[in-house]
């Protein structure tokens, strides 16, 4: 069985034995640790599988910033280098490295 075939098979297990799922947020793609290319495992394809198993599922994939196909919602990650193109129309969220930052008593 190929890598792809084990994450479509593991999507699929999660999606049909745990009752309903509200979204799904799917990460990693692209990732130097790891995690699938969009050549590897596309954006379209895994839409696809959620939205024929959970039709409602509110899918959202960080890293498919060339608009709203493949996903519900697109994320940007400012962090990782990724801009908001201006000629985007969408539904979007922005994802940002959070930095630690002391208070000090007045």
């Amino acid at each position: 069985m190929t890598v792809n075939a084990q994450r479509r098979e593991r999507l699929t297990e999660l999606l049909t034995n745990y009752g309903p799922i509200p979204f799904l947020i799917i990460d990693c793609r692209n990732a130097p640790w790891g995690g699938p290319s969009y050549v590897e495992l596309p954006f379209e394809e895994v839409d696809d599988l959620v939205k024929s198993i959970h039709e409602d599922c509110l899918l959202m994939n960080i890293g498919c910033t060339d608009g709203i196909r493949g996903t519900d919602v697109v994320f940007f990650e400012n962090g990782a280098g990724q801009e908001i193109r201006p000629e985007f129309c969408g539904p979007g969220i922005l994802c940002q490295k959070l930095k630690l930052h002391t208070v000090s008593a007045l």
